[in-house]
């Protein structure tokens, strides 16, 4: 019973922290984890550069464009884009709905097999109108299964994880002799459901070093919960 308890937590984890993960529905970091509120910015899936939208933060169904506010270093959107250009269209053609939605959405079918990862977005610079290719990832199709039995979302999660691993170094912990201050423990969660051993080190290294308690505030509660599990 306890075994198959264990089996049922490590599902029902990876699932979770699955869903979280990088481009899984249409680029949920698009959505919701690239969002800055002051300056209405969004993450503009796995291009590598953020974009602002001509409307409210949550209300964009009348945006037709996407400036770019952001382009970060070493992504498919360095060398193509610059802060200031416009997105105006994919494909060739101009958005017709809203850009935000249609943006999002348009990674899925360029990580695939048959997208190759070439994602053309129309853009506008300076008046000048062009069709640039952004080279993606490949990272294969969703199975309708998604995502149990789908090697897209495995893959997606494992990338997750070794990015995770990467931001939370032991060694950086064993340098500063300090808890970091950033709330580790969704990510402790992610690399717990993964299962893989190499993750051991690390788990065991953040849970000897936190102090036993969490701080209070509006989030206390929220953050009580992954701190318990």
């Amino acid at each position: 019973m306890e075994s198959m308890n264990a089996v049922n937590m490590h599902a029902i984890l990876s699932a979770f922290l699955l869903f979280l993960s990088r481009a899984f529905l249409v680029s949920i970091f698009f959505f919701f984890g690239g969002l800055a509120e002051a300056s209405q910015q969004w993450i503009l899936g796995t291009t590598g550069c953020q974009g602002e939208f001509e409307e409210g933060i949550y209300h964009t169904k009348n945006s037709r464009k996407i400036r770019i506010s952001e382009v970060t270093a070493g992504t498919p959107a360095e060398g193509k884009l610059v802060v200031g250009d416009l997105i105006t269209g994919l494909d060739g053609k101009t958005f017709e709905s809203d850009a935000r939605v249609a943006f999002a959405k348009a990674p899925t079918f360029a990580e695939s097999e048959a997208g190759r990862g070439r994602l053309s977005v129309v853009r506008d610079r300076n008046g000048q109108r062009s069709n640039v290719v952004l080279n993606v990832p490949v990272m294969g199709t969703y199975r309708s299964t998604a995502p149990y039995g789908c090697p897209k979302s495995t893959k997606i999660f494992d990338e997750g994880c070794e990015k995770i691993a990467e931001v939370m170094d032991v060694s950086k912990i064993r340098a500063s002799g300090s808890f970091q201050r950033m709330d580790p423990f969704l990510n402790l969660m992610a690399l717990l459901a993964n299962g893989d051993q190499k993750f051991r080190v690390l788990l065991d290294e953040y849970v000897s070093r936190y102090p036993g308690k969490s701080e209070g505030g509006l989030y206390a509660a929220w953050h009580s919960r992954q701190v318990k599990v």
